[in-house]
């Protein structure tokens, strides 16, 4: 009975210590600093990452300032990479994968012009030769994170700014 109470409890005042959607999403979103530049990255699992490819033509130094001492190749689609790394390991990541239909609401974590840690959203406006269109604004640094929508499902990575610095909207490869 006590149980009982207590999980009724819980259900009507809230769970101050649940982690929302955005808590894990921001959690797992991912500062990737090259010898050459900046990107941004999602935690998949404890030791592996997704990011865009075309962030990997140099050489990764460090996630989230932690030092990086190796890293492999998992998989390749398209501009999505999975890597396996040496070093960090990750307390948080994303665990649901998903798709994404015209009008959904997305966000995800960037670092545009290398600013740390941006929340970004927008909701995707189209399906164009299978990238998403997303309608927000969009910096470089902002490559690679993983797009997560309202339902907290990982549905794709950041991968072509249109502009050389800004854009008011990029567009993104499934997962």
């Amino acid at each position: 009975m006590r149980i009982l109470l207590l999980a009724l409890l819980a259900f009507v005042t809230g769970c101050s210590g649940c982690a929302t959607t955005q808590d894990v999403q921001h959690s797992a979103a991912l500062r990737l600093e090259f010898a050459d530049g900046l990107c941004s990255g999602t935690a998949v699992a404890a030791d592996e990452i997704v990011s865009a490819a075309h962030c990997f033509g140099g050489v990764l130094e460090s996630i989230n300032g932690e030092p990086v001492t190796g890293y492999r190749l998992v998989s390749r689609k398209d501009d999505v990479v999975r890597i396996h790394v040496d070093g960090p390991r990750f307390k948080v990541w994303a665990r649901k994968f998903g798709k994404a239909v015209q009008g959904d609401r997305v966000s995800w974590h960037g670092n545009p012009l290398g600013a740390p840690d941006m929340l970004r959203e927008g909701y995707v406006s189209g399906i164009v030769d299978g990238l998403y269109v997303i309608a927000a604004a969009t910096c470089v640094g902002d490559s690679g994170p993983g797009i997560f929508n309202e339902r907290g499902e990982l549905v794709a990575v950041v991968s072509k700014i249109p502009t050389p610095k800004c854009s008011p909207f990029v567009l993104a490869v499934p997962v």
